[in-house]
């Protein structure tokens, strides 16, 4: 099943990237849709139990993946599956690899981070803490999909316009989305922090686990806000193709800022030096974030402006915008 799980992944940020993000999405709901319904049908109606959900599973990923590929054999797509250009090129895997490295080491380092946490929490907090972070993790994870959906829109916009030299564009498409992504955050935190505990009473009632959660949410996602600007900053810097400040800010929240935080403040500040490492994190990540795109904001200016004094015309070569 994992070869067609990568299969199914892969195509889809194919087409996402040629601008289809609506074909994707679809993909995405069939899968889904046919996995909840084949989810019980061979759990219980076959007595696959546990065996039954994994075939589901990987049969609705094959489904969906399916679909995709048929869209490019069929001609529809702008990539054309051809035997002469299915022979890998170096060079291309090489920008493959250096682009995407970042987002490898971003999801090994969300298990590496895990593990400091987990630690931290059970010395300075105990179970209570463990199951109170889960809670938050899984609420919080609603909030930052939706930015990410915002960045994987974001990334064939870039794409197609750097291509084309039109960097007002690309300036344009970026506010947006810093205002969209920033705007979710504040409304998901406000709307976390006034029903939370009839989020956390979803799990447990016991009372010494909503004491601990309200408090953890309280702090723990008051970065929230501020998330969306790591994420659009480092899928612009991948869809522009820079390796270096994509794998830097890919890193940057869980690996380079979160890990030693969750290491130092609760030396200080116990339980709550845990929570606390998270906006803090969040913070440092921001202001590395605005750093990098404000350079990119400048030459895009300057280059803009040496146009209208040159020419007066929106087109010239293609500089590199860090």
């Amino acid at each position: 099943g994992g070869t067609v799980f990568v299969f199914g992944v892969a195509v889809q940020n194919i087409v996402r990237s040629e601008g289809n993000a609506r074909l994707a999405m679809n993909a995405m709901l069939v899968g889904g849709g046919l996995n909840i319904f084949l989810d019980p049908f061979l759990m219980f109606g076959f007595g696959m139990g546990v065996k039954g959900a994994a075939i589901a599973t990987v049969i609705s990923q094959a489904i969906a993946s399916v679909w995709l590929l048929l869209y490019y054999l069929k001609g529809k797509g702008a990539v054309r599956f051809r035997s002469e250009t299915l022979k890998p090129d170096l060079e291309i895997v090489k920008e493959i690899v250096a682009i995407g490295i970042g987002s490898f080491v971003m999801q090994c380092s969300s298990s590496f981070m895990m593990i400091f946490v987990f630690n931290a929490l059970a010395t300075y907090g105990g179970d209570g803490a463990i199951a109170v972070f889960g809670v938050i993790i899984k609420v919080n994870s609603f909030i930052f999909m939706s930015l990410l959906g915002m960045g994987f829109g974001l990334q064939p916009i870039v794409g197609f316009n750097y291509g084309a030299k039109k960097y007002g564009r690309i300036a344009e498409a970026v506010k947006l989305s810093l205002a969209a992504t920033t705007a979710i955050g504040t409304l998901g935190l406000l709307i976390i922090l006034l029903f939370k505990e009839q989020i956390l009473g979803l799990f447990s009632a016991d009372p010494q686990y909503l004491e601990i959660g309200e408090n953890a949410m309280t702090i723990m996602l008051l970065g929230m806000p501020l998330v969306g600007m790591n994420v659009i900053t480092s899928i612009l810097f991948q869809a522009l193709g820079k390796a270096r400040p994509a794998f830097l800010l890919s890193i940057s929240r869980q690996l380079l800022f979160l890990i030693p935080l969750v290491t130092l403040l609760p030396r200080f500040y116990q339980l709550n030096g845990v929570w606390a490492a998270f906006p803090v994190s969040d913070f440092l990540a921001f202001l590395l974030s605005g750093f990098l795109l404000l350079r990119v904001y400048k030459v895009f200016k300057e280059y803009k402006e040496s146009l209208k004094t040159a020419t007066g015309s929106e087109t010239a070569d293609q500089i590199s915008p860090i």
